[in-house]
């Protein structure tokens, strides 16, 4: 691939989806009251947007177990990775803790 240049000796290029299982959501109603300020963490693009990567980010919603059953989203174990695709982009963070996450459907 011309566009990364030159590959370290020992490295190889491959997909992300060869690694790392990749997931992804779709929020709750957002106007269910029922299904918001939860205890469950929920993540969007808009928590991975701070100064330092390497310390646990809160998120800035929580979901119930109705607002979970409800709509397309997963629990994601702890020691996960986040990677943006939406606005901020190429943000990443890991999960210090089983969460949920929004991203748009494939």
């Amino acid at each position: 691939m011309e566009w990364i240049g030159k590959v370290p000796e020992g490295l190889r290029i491959m997909p992300l989806k060869a690694l790392a299982q990749i997931v992804n959501g779709a929020p709750p109603e957002s106007g269910n009251p029922e299904y918001w300020d939860g205890d469950m963490a929920w993540f969007t693009p808009a928590d991975l947007d701070h100064e330092n990567v390497s310390e646990p980010i809160e998120p800035r919603r929580r979901i119930t177990a109705e607002g979970l059953a409800s709509c397309a989203a997963r629990l994601t174990p702890a020691a996960s990775v986040i990677l943006s695709m939406r606005v901020p982009v190429g943000e990443e963070n890991d999960f210090v803790r089983p969460s949920h996450v929004q991203a748009p459907p494939q």
